[in-house]
C-alpha cells in the first residue's frame, strides 16, 4: 500500500512538472506581426540556441573541437541555453538570449553625402520578443543598451520622455545627435536608431497600424528559400529594391544619379522589374547553406531565361591563371554572350519609359567599363562561353577579367582603342603584356585566354603561372575542381573564408587570439561556393559555406562596434 501511495505521489509529481514545464515554455510567434507592414526591409532569427547548436554540428565545428587550443564560449548558449528555454531558470539575461526571437526592419534609407563617400543611414529598429514579464527583462535590456550607448557614443547624454504614453529611453551622442531610442511593451523591447522607428512598432503592438504579417509576396517568398525551416529569414520589397538600386545606381553613374530626378527613375524602373527578395539560411550537416532568391516581374523572366541559356561544355580552365590566395572569383557560363547582354537591354528597356531607358542604357554600360569593356556588344560577340571575374584581394575594388577569344583580330583592334597611343609593351617570359600609357589598363592573350585588369593584378596572375603557385594547385581548390566537373550553372562564385571565420571563431572562442595564432587551420579552409541559376521568376543564388553568411555578419557588426 506504502508503494502505490508513493507511486501515485511520485507521478503526481512528474505529471506537475511535465504541466508546468509545458506551460512555462515560450510559443513561438510571427515575428512579422511586430514590425510595419510598409517596412523595406526585413529580417527575423527565431532561436539563438538553435543557430548555436546548429553551429556546433557541422564539419568544420567538429574539426575544431578536437583542438585542445580552441576553447569556445558556446556551452551557455547550447546547454544551457536550452534549460533556460523550458524552465526559466537562470539569470534575466540566460533567459533573454534562450527564449528571445527578434526580427530587424528597416522603414527608409537616408543618403548623406559625406565627401569623399556617400554613406546611407537606415531608419530602422529591432524588435525583441523576450517571452519574459517585463519586470524581469526590462532592467537586463537597458543595462545592454546602455553598454552599447557607451561603447558607441562615448559623449551621449540620457533622456527620457512619454509617447502615447509609453515611456522612451534615449542615449544621444553630444557630438551629432545621433541616438539609440529603447521602448517596452509587455514582454517586448523595441530598440531603433531613431524614435520614429520605435513608434511605429508601438503603434503595430496596438493595432492602429498594419503589420507585414499576412504580406503574400513575403510568404510567397518565405516558401521560394524554404524559409519556414530557417535559423533566419530575411526579405527585402519591391520598393526595398528600389531604394536600394537608387543608391547603387551612384556607385556606377555618378553624374547622372546624384540627382534626384534621377534616383527616382532609378528606383522605379527597379520596382517595376523586381518584386521583392529573400534570404534563409539552414545547416546541411557538412556546411551551412544560405538561399537568396530575386523575384522578377514575370513578363521579364521569360525572355531573360532564353537569352540567359548556358553552356555545358565550358571547360573552366581560369583558375590555371589565379594565384593560389586568390580571394574570389566567378566563373559565367553563357552560350552566348552578345545575344544575353542584348537579351538583359531589351527586357529592362521595355520595362522603362523612354527617360528611364536612356538612363539605364549607360549604367549597364557602366558596370562592365572596371574590366576595360566600352563597346559590349562587340567585345562580347568576339568570346567565348567562360567569363570569369576575378578579385584578388578581399579590400580591393579593382577586378581581372580572363575570356575564351573566339575572333582575336577584332578583340585586338578593342584593345589597341582601350590602351590608347603610346601603349607600352612588356614580356613577363613567356608572356607579352600590353599596358596603357598612363598604367590603370593591361591585357595579355595567355594559355588560349585573353586576361585583362590594371597591370600589377594581371602581372601578379602571370607571375603565380610562371611559379607554378596558382590556385588549381592549392589545398583550397580542392572543393573547387570537384564542382566544376559537373554541369556548370548560369555562374558559380568562389570565395575565401579565411577572414570571415576567423573573425567568428575570435567572436566565440574565449582563447581570442586562437584563430590568429592558427594560420595552418586558415588556409586549409575551402573556398565557399555559390550558384545562381534562373529559375521560375527570378535569379536563385544558393551558397555552402563554413559558417554561413548570419556568423559573418555577426562577427562584423561585433568588430564594428568593438573599434568603435
Amino acid at each position: 500500500m506504502r508503494v502505490s501511495r508513493l507511486l501515485a505521489v511520485l507521478s503526481i509529481l512528474l505529471l506537475g512538472a511535465v504541466a508546468w514545464l509545458w506551460w512555462n515554455s515560450p510559443r513561438q510567434v510571427e515575428m512579422a506581426a511586430y514590425v510595419p507592414g510598409d517596412s523595406l526591409l526585413y529580417l527575423e532569427v527565431n532561436s539563438l540556441t538553435k543557430i548555436a547548436t546548429d553551429m556546433t554540428q557541422t564539419d568544420a565545428w567538429r574539426v575544431l573541437s578536437t583542438d585542445p587550443d580552441f576553447k569556445p564560449d558556446l556551452f551557455r548558449v547550447t546547454w544551457m541555453g536550452r534549460l533556460a528555454r523550458w524552465t526559466g531558470i537562470g539569470s534575466a539575461e540566460q533567459v533573454i538570449l534562450a527564449r528571445a526571437q527578434f526580427a530587424l526592419f528597416v522603414m527608409s534609407f537616408d543618403a548623406m553625402d559625406e565627401e569623399p563617400t556617400l554613406r546611407i543611414r537606415p531608419l530602422a529598429a529591432l524588435v525583441i520578443e523576450t517571452h519574459t514579464t517585463e519586470r524581469r527583462m526590462r532592467p537586463a535590456i537597458e543595462r545592454w543598451v546602455k553598454r552599447l550607448a557607451q561603447r558607441v557614443y562615448p559623449q551621449s547624454r540620457t533622456e527620457r520622455r512619454m509617447l502615447d504614453g509609453i515611456e522612451f529611453v534615449e542615449w544621444v551622442s553630444t557630438k551629432d545627435g545621433r541616438r539609440i531610442v529603447v521602448a517596452f511593451i509587455g514582454s517586448v523591447a523595441i530598440i531603433g536608431n531613431d524614435a520614429r522607428a520605435v513608434q511605429a512598432c508601438t503603434l503595430v503592438r496596438r493595432g492602429a497600424k498594419p503589420s507585414l504579417a499576412g504580406n503574400k509576396n513575403l510568404e510567397l517568398l518565405r516558401t521560394r528559400v524554404s524559409g519556414d525551416r530557417a535559423v533566419a529569414f530575411g526579405y527585402v520589397s519591391a520598393l526595398g529594391l528600389g531604394k536600394i538600386a537608387a543608391f547603387a545606381a551612384q556607385l556606377y553613374f555618378e553624374r547622372v544619379s546624384a540627382s534626384a530626378e534621377a534616383q527616382q527613375i532609378f528606383s522605379k524602373a527597379a520596382e517595376g522589374i523586381l518584386e521583392g527578395a529573400a534570404w534563409a539560411t539552414t545547416t546541411e550537416g557538412v556546411s551551412v547553406e544560405d538561399r537568396y532568391f530575386v523575384s522578377l516581374s514575370p513578363d521579364l523572366a521569360n525572355p531573360l531565361r532564353d537569352a540567359f541559356a548556358g553552356s555545358s561544355g565550358t571547360s573552366f580552365a581560369a583558375n590555371a591563371l589565379l594565384p593560389g590566395d586568390t580571394y574570389s572569383f566567378t566563373q559565367y557560363n553563357l552560350q552566348d554572350p552578345r545575344l544575353a547582354w542584348r537579351g538583359l537591354n531589351r527586357a529592362i528597356s521595355s520595362h522603362v519609359d523612354i527617360l528611364g531607358a536612356v538612363l539605364l542604357n549607360p549604367l549597364l554600360r557602366a558596370v562592365l567599363w572596371p574590366y576595360g569593356i566600352d563597346d559590349p556588344d562587340t567585345f562580347l560577340g568576339a568570346i567565348g562561353p567562360e567569363i570569369v571575374t576575378v578579385r584578388l584581394d578581399g579590400a580591393a575594388t579593382t577586378s581581372v577579367l580572363i575570356v575564351q577569344p573566339l575572333d582575336t583580330p577584332t578583340l585586338q583592334r578593342l584593345l589597341s582603342k582601350r590602351l590608347g597611343p603610346g601603349a607600352r609593351t612588356e614580356r613577363v617570359a613567356p608572356y607579352e603584356l600590353r599596358s596603357s600609357i598612363e598604367g590603370t589598363f593591361s591585357a595579355g592573350f595567355v594559355e588560349g585566354r585573353l586576361i585583362m585588369g590594371p597591370p600589377e593584378l594581371v602581372r601578379r596572375c602571370l607571375m603565380a603561372k610562371l611559379q607554378r603557385t596558382t590556385l588549381d594547385l592549392a589545398k583550397s581548390a580542392r572543393q573547387v575542381s570537384a564542382l566544376s566537373a559537373s554541369e556548370p550553372p548560369l555562374a558559380v562564385t568562389y570565395t575565401r573564408e579565411a577572414e570571415s571565420v576567423k573573425g567568428f571563431l575570435s567572436l566565440v572562442s574565449t582563447n581570442s587570439r586562437y584563430a590568429e595564432s592558427n594560420t595552418k587551420l586558415l588556409s586549409d579552409i575551402p573556398y565557399s561556393v555559390s550558384t545562381t541559376n534562373l529559375s521560375g521568376n527570378g535569379f536563385e543564388k544558393t551558397t555552402h559555406s563554413t559558417f554561413g553568411l548570419l556568423a559573418t555578419l555577426v562577427a562584423q557588426v561585433a568588430s564594428e562596434l568593438t573599434a568603435e
